[in-house]
């Protein structure tokens, strides 16, 4: 079997000294008014219905920019920092005019106060050794927490802040072997249970009361107090380091569960359409929607199981072992038999339980549905 490649991100607590941070912070602002400043530049010209300037066009400007007294300051990060800032727009403003692409929306202007900042830097510009970086314009190496060997080949590193603590993420590009592994499993998500395999192992969905009662007592904290006071400030700050919790538990979950499964040798999942699936069932004044509470209820606990995100986990995980994650429609496949293939919707009697009105066939609602999911993969991959 060929050799694959494939990209793989190591990320690592950063401990930058208060100096370090001053620099940074710099660097941020640097990155944040090139992306405003382009940004501005490009929505003009589309008001005028002139051409959209590209990466090449912009980056010639922050050049001439950067000759200017008043914008002079940019001299002092690295340019790459900026040209990388071009880029992520360029690909941002690409992305706005894809009509194939389903999340397209148009490119915001980036504030001082937002809680995540981030740049980037190519691999010819900083050194890393053991648990120390060395970035240019930087007098002393910053420290990171180094957890685990980085394996390949460095290509960019990305310095992100997320309102209270600092990160690096190192990408590499990897060369794997492609081994023989394990066959492959359906894999049916729900709300109940968070997957459902056909060989009879569930994954049990994240617990997140504690943290929601909590979000929900700051959010009343901040509805009460005066905005823009030192006390709603310090309010919207603990919905923030909430939110983030939230985020690090859901994160740290999903890798869990999707590095178990990134041995197999495929697995057959839904082709479900996440968006459509929590879309409000509220309807219009003229024609109102029906049971909108338990329709909000049920779109709440399908975005926070994020399936989405661990589809994607999964995907690049099988592939990094050789595997693949095959999405097949999801059609009926709660109503099928996994034995003779009948569908009908009386055949699954309750949440739980299927009972096939044809062949007699009895199992676990979920189970009978991974094992649908299977057979479709299996007749699709082979």
């Amino acid at each position: 079997m060929k050799d694959k490649i494939f990209h793989r991100a190591y990320k690592f607590k950063l401990e930058p000294t208060s100096e370090q941070i001053v620099i940074l912070e710099e660097w941020f602002g640097a990155r944040r008014f090139v992306w405003n400043k382009a940004l501005a530049l490009v929505l003009t010209r589309l008001e005028n219905k002139y051409l959209v300037p590209r990466y090449n066009e912009l980056n010639k400007m922050l050049t001439l920019w950067k000759k200017t007294e008043e914008l002079s300051f940019l001299k002092k990060p690295p340019k790459d920092i900026m040209q990388f800032s071009l880029i992520d727009l360029d690909k941002a403003i690409n992305d706005w005019f894809n009509k194939n692409q389903p999340n397209k929306r148009k490119p915001k202007f980036k504030r001082k106060h937002d809680s995540f900042q981030s740049l980037r830097l190519p691999s010819t510009v900083f050194k890393i050794r053991n648990n120390f970086i060395n970035l240019p314009k930087l007098r002393e190496a910053v420290k990171f927490r180094r957890h685990r060997k980085v394996k390949g080949d460095i290509k960019n590193v990305t310095i992100s802040f997320n309102g209270s603590s600092w990160f690096i993420s190192i990408m590499c590009e990897v060369v794997i072997n492609k081994k023989e592994l394990k066959e492959g499993k359906g894999l049916d998500v729900g709300v109940v249970k968070f997957a459902t395999l056909s060989d009879g192992n569930f994954i049990e969905p994240i617990n997140f009361k504690k943290q929601l009662r909590k979000l929900e007592h700051y959010q009343k904290m901040v509805s009460r107090r005066t905005k823009g006071s030192n006390r709603w400030l310090k309010a919207k700050a603990k919905v923030s380091k909430t939110y983030r919790s939230i985020s690090n538990k859901r994160y740290d979950y999903l890798h869990k569960e999707s590095t178990k499964l990134a041995d197999s040798k495929f697995l057959i999942v839904e082709n479900l359409k996440i968006k459509n699936m929590s879309k409000s069932a509220k309807g219009t004044i003229e024609e109102h929607g029906k049971k909108v509470k338990q329709k909000s209820g049920l779109n709440k606990s399908i975005l926070q199981q994020a399936w989405g995100i661990f589809f994607e986990m999964l995907e690049y995980k099988l592939e990094q072992n050789g595997g693949k994650l095959i999405k097949v429609s999801p059609i009926n496949s709660s109503n099928e038999c996994s034995v003779c293939h009948y569908i009908d919707k009386e055949n699954r009697e309750t949440q739980s339980k299927f009972v096939c009105k044809s062949c007699g066939h009895e199992e676990n609602a979920d189970i009978n549905a991974s094992k649908v999911l299977l057979s479709r993969g299996l007749r699709e991959y082979g």
